[in-house]
C-alpha cells in the first residue's frame, strides 16, 4: 500500500465529519469480531482452495457467495478466518487484490442485543465505510434526519455507488443470517435483499454471507446472475480434518488442568474424534463441561461421552445428571424469555423472586453467595457467561428446550429424549412476567436512573396489589417523605423489569377471546392492574425508564391513564377490565376520549407501540367497544356527510358528558389523529381498521397534512393503497416545505 494511501486513510476527520460517522456507531461489531476465537493452526486454510471461493473472489465483478451449513460446523470460525486471510494476502500486495479494496463484516448474534437485525448490520457496515474514507461523510449527512432501514438502505448505496470512493473494492462478510427470530428475520431478510439487489448495480462488491440451508435466503439469492454457493456438507471429510486437529489442541489444553497422563489423553482424544459427528460444538461444550469441573470427570464424563454423540442427548444428559430439575428449568426458563442477555445480578434477583414477595429484602435474603458458580453447577453446556452477561452457549439449546405453545410435548418413551421441548413459549413468558411485575412492585426495588425532579411533584398514595388505597400499610409519602422515593438497594433487576415486564405479559397472556387470560393468575393480574395505575410513584418508577426506550423527549406526557398504559402495551386483558367499568378512581379516566397532555388518547397510544411490535388485537378491540357503545349521543359522528376534517385541535383538548367529537377523528396537538399514526408508521392492517370503523379518511393536521400524504411521503406503497381504496382524495393539495 502506497505512502500517500496510507496518508489519506489516517488523515484526521473535522469534528463536523466526526459526528456524521459516530451517529452510525451503534453496534459493537469491532469487539463482538474480537472476541471470537480464531482457528486453531492449519484448519481452514482448504478453503482458500475451493473453485466456487476463488471465482468469486477473482471475478472482476460484483458476485456473491453463499457458505451454508449444519449447526456447529465452524461457520463463524470460518468467518473470521476469510476475513483474516484477505487482509494477509492484500497486505502481501498480490497482484489479485491490489491496493484499492476494504473489507467490512457483520456478526449476527442473537443473544446480543445490537448484532440481531438488518438495522444493526447497516448501521455497522455504513460506519466501516466512513471509517476508512470519511470524505464520504456528506453523502451521508443528507439522510441522518431519520435513520430508519429505509434510509440507511439509501445511504449505503450512495456511499457504494459514489465515483470518489477512495475504496473501489469492497468485500462484506456477513455470518450467522439464520441466528434471528421471527421479528428480526423479517428486518435481516430486507437488508440482506438489498445487499443482493446491489450486485448487479454497482461496480466491484463482493458479499460472503453464511447460515444454515435457508429457504427464504435461497429465494433471495436464486434470481441473481452472478450466485455461488458452497454447502459444507459437501467437504465433510476436510471438516473432519479440522476437526480432529481442534480436538488434539484442546485436549492439550484442557487436560493439562487434570494432570492427566498421555495414555488417558489419547483415549478421550480418540473418543471425541470417533463421536464428533462432524460438529466443533458438540466437541467443544463437553471438553468445556470437562475444563469447568475437572474433579467430576470420572463420574460425569466418561458416561456423557460414551453415552452421546449429539447435542440433544448432550442437553438431555445434563437434565439426567441434574440434582435440582427443578431449579435448572426455571432458570432456563428465564434465560430462554429474556428480550436480552440478563446480567448477573438480574439473574440473582430473578431466581430469588417470589410471588408473595413484598420487600426487596426479601429477595436480598435468597440471594446466591456465587450467582456464577450457581449457573455453571446448575446449567452445565446450556449457558455462557460473558462480560457479566447470561446467555445460551448455542442457538441449539434453545431449538432443544423451547416449543411453541400449540405443540403438544412428545410423549416419554416414543424415542424421542426426554427434556426434548420441555418448555414452551407461553410458560418461559408467564414465568418471567409474574417475575417482573412482583419485582416491581416491592418495597425498595427502584432504580436510581428513574428519578427526577418530577417524581418529587407526585403527591398520591401507593397501591397495593388491587389497585386500591390500603389503609394496613403506610403510603409512599409517610416512608420516604415528599419525593415519593422508596428506600433501599439500587436497579438489581427493575431497569430489565421496567423494559420488558408488558411484553412478557403480552407474550404469555395474550388472547383476543373474552376468556379471562390472566385472570386466574391473582398474582400477575393484579400486580398488572397496579402498574398500570399512573396515579402511583411505582408507575412513575418503571415508566420512565420504559419511555426511555420508546421515545427522544425526556418526560412522558402527564395526565396519562391506565387504559393508554394498557392499550399501548397490548394488555388485552387489562384492556377489556377497565373498559368494562375500571375501579376507584381510575373509572373516569378509561373512556376512549380522555386525552393526555399531548392530546393523546388510548386509541393514539394503542396505534403507537413503540416497538414495532403489531398491536392489531388491542385496536381492534378499543373500536369494537367504540360501536357497541356508539348509540350513545357522545359518540355520533359529527363529519358523516364531509369527508374533509380541518376542525381545530383545540376544540377537541377537552371532552365534557355530551361532546360530539368523533372518537376515531380526535386530534393530538399537533393535528394527528390516530389515522395520521398508522399511516406514519406502515401499519396497514391497523389503518384498513380504523377506517374499516368509520374513522374519517382525509382530516388534515397541523402542517396540513392528510393521512395520504403521510403515507406518499414515507414512500408506504401499502398503506397508500390501502388509504385510496377508502376514497382517500388524491388531489388534497400537498403542503410545501
Amino acid at each position: 500500500m502506497s505512502e500517500a494511501i496510507m496518508r489519506d486513510m489516517y488523515q484526521k476527520p473535522s469534528d463536523v465529519t466526526t459526528a456524521i460517522i459516530e451517529q452510525f456507531d451503534e453496534s459493537d461489531y469491532f469487539r463482538y469480531k474480537a472476541r471470537i476465537k480464531p482457528p486453531i493452526d492449519g484448519t481452514c486454510v482448504w478453503f482458500l482452495g475451493v473453485p466456487e471461493f476463488v471465482q468469486w473472489l477473482e471475478s472482476q465483478s460484483s458476485s456473491l457467495l453463499w457458505i451454508s451449513g449444519d449447526p456447529g460446523c465452524g461457520k463463524t470460525t470460518l468467518a473470521t478466518f476469510l476475513l483474516d486471510s484477505i487482509d494477509r494476502l492484500q497486505s502481501q500486495d498480490l497482484s489479485l487484490y491490489g491496493t484499492d479494496y476494504l473489507t467490512t463484516y457483520f456478526f449476527f448474534d442473537w443473544s446480543t442485543e445490537d448484532q440481531v437485525d438488518g438495522t444493526a448490520l447497516l448501521f455497522a457496515l455504513i460506519h466501516q465505510l466512513l471509517q476508512a474514507d470519511p470524505a464520504l461523510a456528506p453523502i451521508a449527512e443528507k439522510h441522518v434526519h431519520r435513520l430508519n432501514l429505509e434510509n440507511l438502505c439509501d445511504i449505503f448505496e450512495a456511499i457504494v455507488s459514489a465515483p470518489e470512493r477512495k475504496h473501489q473494492r469492497i468485500v462484506c462478510v456477513l455470518d450467522a443470517l439464520d441466528a434471528l427470530d421471527e421479528c428480526e428475520a423479517v428486518s435481516m431478510t430486507k437488508a440482506i435483499t438489498f445487499l443482493a439487489s446491489l450486485i448487479p448495480r454497482v461496480g466491484w462488491l463482493k458479499l460472503a454471507v453464511t447460515s444454515h440451508r435457508n429457504q427464504h435466503l435461497d429465494k433471495v439469492f436464486s434470481n441473481l446472475p452472478a450466485h455461488h454457493q458452497i454447502h459444507l456438507t459437501d467437504h465433510a471429510e476436510h471438516i473432519r480434518q479440522d476437526i480432529e486437529k481442534f480436538i488434539r489442541a484442546r485436549c492439550v489444553q484442557v487436560l493439562e488442568i487434570m494432570d492427566c497422563h498421555d495414555d488417558m489423553r489419547r483415549d478421550i482424544e480418540e473418543e471425541l474424534i470417533k463421536r464428533s459427528d462432524n460438529t466443533f460444538l458438540w466437541v467443544n461444550m463437553v471438553l468445556e463441561q470437562l475444563k469447568n469441573n475437572p474433579h467430576a470427570w470420572l463420574e460425569f464424563f466418561v458416561p456423557t461421552l460414551r453415552s452421546t454423540d449429539k447435542l440433544d442427548g448432550l442437553y438431555n444428559s445434563t437434565f439426567e445428571r441434574s440434582k435440582a430439575p427443578g431449579a435448572l428449568l426455571r432458570t432456563l426458563s428465564i434465560i430462554a424469555a429474556s428480550q436480552r442477555p440478563l446480567t448477573l445480578d438480574e439473574i440473582d434477583d430473578a431466581l430469588a423472586v417470589q410471588p408473595d414477595d413484598r420487600s426487596i429484602r426479601q429477595v436480598l435474603e435468597r440471594s446466591c453467595v456465587d450467582i456464577t458458580e450457581y449457573l455453571d453447577d446448575v446449567c452445565g453446556p446450556f449457558i455462557r457467561i460473558r462480560d457479566g452477561e447470561v446467555s445460551f452457549r448455542h442457538k441449539t439449546a434453545t431449538e432443544f428446550l423451547l416449543r411453541s405453545a400449540d405443540v403438544p410435548r412428545p410423549p416419554v418413551g416414543n424415542g424421542m429424549y426426554q427434556y426434548k421441548g420441555c418448555l414452551d413459549v407461553v410458560g418461559v413468558n408467564k414465568c418471567l412476567a409474574e417475575i417482573c411485575a412482583v419485582y416491581l412492585t416491592l418495597d425498595g426495588a427502584v432504580s436510581d436512573s428513574s428519578s427526577s425532579g418530577r417524581r418529587a411533584g407526585i403527591h398520591v398514595t401507593d397501591f397495593d396489589d388491587e389497585g386500591f388505597d390500603n389503609e394496613d400499610y403506610p403510603t409512599v409519602e409517610e416512608n420516604s417523605g415528599p419525593t415519593c422515593r422508596k428506600s433501599g438497594r439500587g436497579a438489581g433487576l427493575f431497569d430489565y423489569a421496567a423494559k420488558y415486564w408488558g411484553t412478557h405479559y403480552r407474550l404469555g397472556y395474550a388472547s383476543s377471546s373474552a376468556s379471562t387470560g390472566s385472570r386466574g393468575n391473582h398474582t400477575i393480574f393484579d400486580k398488572a392492574i397496579a402498574l398500570c395505575n399512573t396515579s402511583t410513584c411505582t408507575f412513575h418508577d418503571w415508566f420512565q425508564l420504559y419511555w426511555n426506550t420508546i421515545s427522544t423527549i425526556p418526560e412522558y406526557p402527564d395526565n396519562l391513564a391506565p387504559l393508554m398504559i394498557a392499550s399501548h402495551m397490548g394488555l388485552l386483558d387489562l384492556v377489556r377490565e377497565l373498559l368494562a367499568d375500571g375501579k376507584g378512581q381510575n373509572k373516569q379516566s378509561n373512556h376512549l376520549q380522555v386525552a393526555d397532555s399531548e392530546g393523546w388518547t388510548a386509541l393514539h397510544w394503542a396505534v403507537w407501540n413503540g416497538h414495532g411490535i403489531k398491536n392489531d388485537e388491542t385496536i381492534a378491540l378499543l373500536l369494537q367497544h367504540h360501536h357497541d357503545r356508539s348509540k350513545d349521543s357522545i359518540y355520533n359522528k359529527p363529519h358523516d356527510n364531509d369527508c374533509h376534517c380541518n376542525e381545530s385541535t383545540e376544540d377537541q383538548q377537552s371532552f365534557p358528558a355530551g361532546s360530539s367529537t368523533y372518537v376515531l377523528d380526535i386530534k393530538d396537538n399537533k393535528g394527528l389523529t390516530p389515522l395520521h399514526w398508522a399511516a406514519a408508521d406502515d401499519q396497514t392492517g391497523v389503518v384498513q381498521l380504523l377506517l374499516k370503523a368509520g374513522a374519517t379518511v382525509d382530516v388534515f393536521d397541523g402542517q396540513g397534512m392528510t393521512a395520504l400524504t403521510v403515507a406518499y411521503e414515507n414512500g408506504f406503497i401499502g398503506t397508500f393503497e390501502a388509504l385510496l381504496e377508502y376514497g382517500a382524495d388524491v388531489n388534497v393539495p400537498y403542503p410545501g416545505p
